[in-house]
């Protein structure tokens, strides 16, 4: 037997923590993301006016002096679908958000780490988001391979019949006794970029999502709001 197929992702007690989480989640008021690690579940932040969110939740957050872009826009998609019953339309998409922060083990290697785990009921395919910013252009093409090599990971693994299983069980909330899961899908989600940088997209076997692009977002929310408005497209990729 492989060491994929001998490490489960839920052991029981982890189980039940998720189930927790998700009902707390639920009722939650504040800018608070209940997720559920290995041995307790921890409070994190998702206010969208903290420049390095996703720490643990202690009241007013501190100011970071090292901003974490990537870190916000996973925080603000958490907060988005916390604010629609756990669901994100995204460009005539509607996810079911199920876990951020999944990790992954084997034995004799570094855990990995699946930024968001989502539900796309509409065509019963489990979908991965792997979450990636840069502000130089000329970081693309690195940025790329090492988001491929990430994806085909979690993909191989979440392919496997035990580990869907496992995942119907757990989130018996989304699944029921008939859903069929039909794959697995990888999108890799990133800040637009030019039109010639997207030749770059046809490198990679996985398809991209991208979304508007804005200096120091925490900045502008303190401003707008919820006013503001941050697009995501699904990229067709050039030909």
């Amino acid at each position: 037997m492989s060491k994929e197929k001998e490490i489960r992702l839920f052991t029981p007690a982890f189980t039940e923590r998720v189930r927790l989480a998700r009902r707390e989640n639920i009722i939650e008021e504040k800018p608070i993301y209940h997720h559920p690690a290995s041995t307790k579940t921890i409070e994190k932040c998702i206010d969208p006016s903290c420049n390095k969110p996703l720490h643990k939740y202690a009241g007013p957050h501190p100011k970071f002096d090292r901003p974490a872009p990537e870190r916000w826009m996973e925080a603000y998609l958490i907060r988005k679908a916390k604010r629609n019953h756990w669901s994100l339309n995204i460009d005539g998409h509607k996810y079911q958000f199920l876990f951020s922060q999944l990790k992954f083990r084997e034995e004799g290697e570094n855990s990995r780490v699946l930024d968001l785990l989502l539900y796309e009921k509409g065509t019963g395919y489990l979908v991965i988001w792997e979450l990636k910013y840069f502000d130089e252009p000329s970081a693309l093409s690195r940025v790329l391979a090492k988001a491929e090599d990430e994806l085909a990971y979690y993909c191989r693994r979440l392919g496997k019949q035990n580990l869907q299983d496992e995942l119907m069980g757990v989130f018996n909330d989304v699944f029921n006794a008939s859903t069929k899961i039909k794959g697995v899908k990888g999108y890799i989600v990133l800040p637009a970029q030019d039109k010639t940088d997207r030749e770059k997209y046809n490198s990679v076997q996985f398809d991209v999502i991208e979304y508007t692009r804005i200096e120091s977002p925490w900045e502008k929310y303190l401003k707008r709001g919820n006013n503001l408005k941050i697009d995501f497209i699904h990229v067709n990729k050039p030909k």
